[in-house]
């Protein structure tokens, strides 16, 4: 049985794939939701509700946008167009959720972070890291029942 180890520039080249959704899964998990009760003084109620809804749209998108990706067929892949548009709206929403308008209320704050939470989940969506991280592990696996 011969085996192939990958390489590190490998490994890494799939590592770099991962930043945007590791910086933000930390910045969801770890501060946003600190940063809006705290320091910007919004209701954790509502702050607890505004990702509630970012969440149930992400469920409901998640599933859609991976079927639309698995069919379609472009001369740069199934997955690299939807990698192409979401890169710059990722960054911009992602900057607004963090910069809100100084002086808004309760109901606006609210507002804006509902959109911009469900904008940066929806586009992250469309850079899809954890399809072709699963691909590569399943096609892994595949190799090495093949082999045994």
């Amino acid at each position: 049985m011969t085996s192939t180890t990958v390489g590190f520039l490998t490994k890494l080249a799939y590592g770099v794939g991962q930043v945007a959704e590791a910086i933000k899964n930390s910045s969801f998990e770890l501060f946003l939701f600190f940063y809006y009760t705290q320091v910007l003084g919004l209701s954790g109620t509502l702050a607890g509700a505004a990702l509630f809804i970012a969440l149930c749209i992400d469920g409901i998108t998640d599933p859609v946008i991976g079927s639309l990706s698995d069919g379609w067929r472009s001369r740069w892949g199934r997955r690299h167009p939807l990698m192409y548009i979401s890169a710059i709206p990722l960054a911009l929403c992602f900057y607004c959720l963090f910069a809100p308008p100084s002086g808004l209320e309760q109901p606006a704050l609210f507002a804006w972070l509902t959109l911009f939470a469900v904008l940066v989940r929806f586009f992250m969506t469309l850079y899809p890291t954890r399809e072709r991280t699963e691909q590569v592990q399943s096609e892994l696996k595949t190799r090495r029942a093949a082999a045994n």
